[in-house]
């Protein structure tokens, strides 16, 4: 538990249905020179196709949090072993979008389904706007899916 939540703690410091295992295309791609996404939906789809794709540099321009993207706040060295650690909790088969709710302007709190092997597990993430109107995910619940990391799948 206590591990859980110092993950926790390293991922939130940094700051309807989709359709699963979408990967980013020309409108969803997401650019050194043009971090994060045009809405929501695509910073989710862009974030688990960077997870899927184990493309660290991708993960660090459409994670972040209303100031921008993470790969903007501190050590680089840091938002590796981040990004190491989310990438291990949020590797996937498929994933879906089961609930989107705008809880105040520029935020957003999504239901996420994610299926790796025979197992499912649902969390939330929070997706917030930031510069120029862009979308980041900013925040993971990872506890519910620290059996999929550690390979020990609970029923």
């Amino acid at each position: 538990m206590r591990r859980a939540l110092f993950l926790m703690f390293l991922v939130a410091a940094c700051g309807g249905n989709t359709p699963a295992n979408t990967s980013p295309g020309p409108a969803m791609a997401t650019s050194q020179s043009d971090p994060g996404a045009a809405t929501p939906t695509l910073a989710i789809q862009t974030f688990m196709a960077a997870i899927k794709n184990q493309d660290l540099d991708a993960l660090s321009v459409i994670w972040g949090s209303a100031k921008g993207p993470a790969r903007d706040v501190g050590p680089a060295d840091q938002l590796r072993k981040r990004e190491l650690i989310m990438e291990c909790y949020l590797q996937h088969d498929s994933f879906g979008v089961q609930s989107d709710v705008e809880q105040q302007k520029g935020l957003h709190v999504m239901s996420l389904q994610i299926t790796k092997g025979s197992f499912t597990r649902t969390t939330k993430t929070q997706v917030v706007q930031g510069p120029n109107g862009r979308w980041f995910v900013d925040n993971i619940e990872l506890e519910p899916l620290k059996d999929l990391c550690s390979g020990v799948q609970s029923h």
